[in-house]
């Protein structure tokens, strides 16, 4: 942890308790899995996402040992050998990812558990004629390396945006071991690589684990199990085991093309594939996208069919907030502190996560008030910005549960019985406990719409001026006010009106209007991707232009844009631009760089050329090595 953020960790004496409670108490795995579940394991002190002891629950539930007995009868033990072995294989794996093929490591690389730099590994009798880093040779490894380079740029320009409002994540080594950890899983998993969302997850593994950490010189009269289960040596490695774990059940969600083992079964395209009983072909669906139509299509329907009625005739898809909400577990719409509250219980209950899906489900729930009586744009707005905290400034008192537990108990209570009456009864205890009313309100009217033709024209402004103007035919009575409205009529239409009224009808005849009509309706419906793409463009736009202020693309800089929003056509065109040059410029710059290496500097009698020819080969060597 950081130097800024050492003062929140908590006292040792804190971390031996909860450790003696968890390994050393007698309690039963399944006991302790319901505490969990119930939020009473462990004790916050406050908003603050620390919490004595959670790193270490965590790792009870998710480091798979070996059970000899039944899961009601195991007592909870402290599975030290399995982290032993997890992290002895994190080290080995860091080393051999993070070493170049000439055997050297990168500056201020750290081993796990050492504190020291790696040794630098000699390797001789090497082929330079493929190993090296100007070989254009297939099977350079150096062009590997290159890429894993490339890789960890990537990755740690996602880490630098983690969190951005917890200083603890600024700390410049925090970036580093998340980047290092987040890359040792992407090679080791080439199906599924590094996708941007993974450093959301692995961020909070991290935090807890190094908050619940024991600086083993700093406490030499400690328990040696417990100093070695929560040594601050080995954060880094119990960080990645954490997140191997997570990423087995949470993987799949991340899943963009279908797996090496499927496809070379089948010499068809890696987006085809066989059903089970081989009679037909079905196009790759990805699991995400699967689980999202679950989620709105299935499970929804089944507990609540007014809302999905409404979702469904509104238009939503649930990729749109599914992939976010299950992708990063919920961390975008709930602050850390509520988000770890519902890992904890999301740990406690089932490796596979399958539990998420129902958590999903009761949170449109919570918002189903919210959700049917608006239109597409609105609801659009209420899902990509949950309200992260559904009580209300008025609310007299606080509630029994915290809403991030309810949530838990919630989806487990829909996942056990799947049906209009247990969204009824969840609907109502949202009612009870968070003052959610039941009743959903009216759709709000909509806006009215002035009816500007010809003979509707001259009615309104005759009504609007006869009755209370003196002097005025309409003001003599009913008699005269008829004939007042028949004279209004007759009364030749100005030239406006009677290219307005021709246009109007021509238009029936011709189908314009319907067409007109079609269009605006299409428009609405895209109302809220036009809003999102106008409320980013410049407010000034600069004076030297005079079409600057109608900009194609998207201003901001990809460093502030959110992971889950696609880039525009013309941004990828212009990377692909900028890409090109790029690779031209290095061309050119490779090309002088092996015109002037080649160069001869043993003429004889030319001492001033083969002077300069040194000199541009030691230019030349200095700017490879850039």
């Amino acid at each position: 942890m950081s130097t800024g953020e050492q003062h929140t960790r908590p006292d040792v004496k804190e971390i031996k308790d909860a450790y003696d409670y968890l390994f050393n108490s007698s309690h039963s795995l399944t006991k302790i899995k319901d505490a969990a579940l119930g939020g009473r394991l462990f004790r916050a002190k406050g908003d603050s996402p620390g919490v004595a002891g959670r790193s270490l629950a965590w790792k009870l539930f998710l480091v798979q040992g070996e059970p000899l007995q039944t899961p009601a009868d195991v007592i909870s033990v402290s599975p030290l050998e399995a982290l032993r072995a997890l992290r002895k294989e994190y080290v080995d794996l860091l080393l051999e990812r993070m070493r170049a093929p000439d055997g050297s490591y990168e500056d201020g690389l750290i081993v796990p558990g050492t504190g020291a730099q790696p040794p630098r590994v000699e390797r001789s009798g090497q082929n330079l004629e493929r190993n090296n880093p100007l070989s254009l040779d297939d099977e350079n490894p150096w062009r590997e390396w290159f890429a894993s380079v490339e890789l960890r740029k990537t990755i740690s320009q996602d880490v630098e945006r983690t969190f951005p409002d917890i200083g603890y994540f600024r700390d410049t080594e925090v970036q580093t071991q998340l980047t290092h950890i987040l890359y040792v899983y992407s090679v080791m998993h080439p199906d599924v690589g590094y996708r941007q969302g993974m450093h959301e997850l692995l961020a909070p593994l991290y935090y807890a684990i190094d908050y619940d950490s024991i600086d083993e010189a700093s406490a030499p009269r400690e328990d040696p199990a417990v100093k070695e289960f929560c040594a601050r040596a080995w954060v880094a490695a119990d960080a990645w085991a954490l997140f191997s774990a997570v990423m087995r059940g949470v993987g799949r969600w991340y899943e963009w093309q279908e797996t090496r083992s499927a496809v070379e079964r089948t010499p068809l395209p890696s987006h085809v594939q066989l059903s089970a009983s081989g009679a037909g072909v079905k196009p790759y669906v990805a699991p995400i996208v699967g689980a999202c139509n679950r989620i709105q299509s299935t499970y929804l329907k089944m507990v609540d069919p007014e809302l999905w009625k409404s979702m469904q005739s509104a238009g939503i898809e649930p990729q749109i907030y599914g992939i976010r909400w299950l992708r990063l577990l919920f961390t975008r719409e709930f602050d850390m502190h509520d988000s770890m509250l519902v890992w904890d219980g999301l740990f406690a209950c089932d490796p596979t996560f399958d539990l998420a899906q129902w958590i999903c489900v009761a949170m449109l729930l919570r918002i189903r008030n919210k959700l049917i009586p608006s239109d597409y744009s609105e609801q659009l707005t209420f899902l990509l910005r949950y309200p992260s905290n559904p009580l209300s400034s008025s609310t007299p008192d606080p509630p029994t549960i915290h809403h991030a537990r309810l949530l838990l108990r919630q989806a487990l209570t829909l996942q056990m019985s799947p049906s209009p009456a247990t969204g009824v009864s969840v609907i109502h205890e949202n009612r009870n406990l968070l003052d959610i009313p039941v009743e959903v309100p009216a759709p709000a009217p909509p806006p009215p719409r002035r009816v500007t033709r010809g003979g509707q024209r001259g009615q309104s402004f005759s009504n609007a001026s006869g009755p209370s103007s003196p002097g005025l035919p309409g003001s003599s009575g009913g008699s005269a006010g008829r004939s007042s409205h028949s004279r209004q009529q007759s009364t030749p239409m100005g030239l406006p009106e009677f290219f307005a009224n021709r246009l109007l009808e021509k238009g029936e005849s011709l189908g314009i209007n319907k067409t007109v009509m079609n269009a605006m309706s299409e428009l609405k419906r895209n109302l809220p991707d036009i809003a999102t793409s106008l409320g980013r463009l410049p407010l000034t736009p600069p004076q030297h232009t005079s079409y600057a202020a109608y900009p194609l693309v998207d201003e901001r800089p990809p460093a502030e844009r959110p992971p889950w929003e696609p880039r525009s056509r013309f941004e990828m065109e212009r990377e692909v631009s900028d890409l090109r040059a790029l690779q031209k410029r290095l061309g050119d710059s490779v090309g002088w760089i092996v015109d002037t290496l080649l160069l001869d500097d043993d003429a004889e009698g030319e001492i001033d050329r083969a002077k300069s020819i040194r000199n541009r080969k030691r230019e030349a060597v200095e700017c490879l090595a850039r």
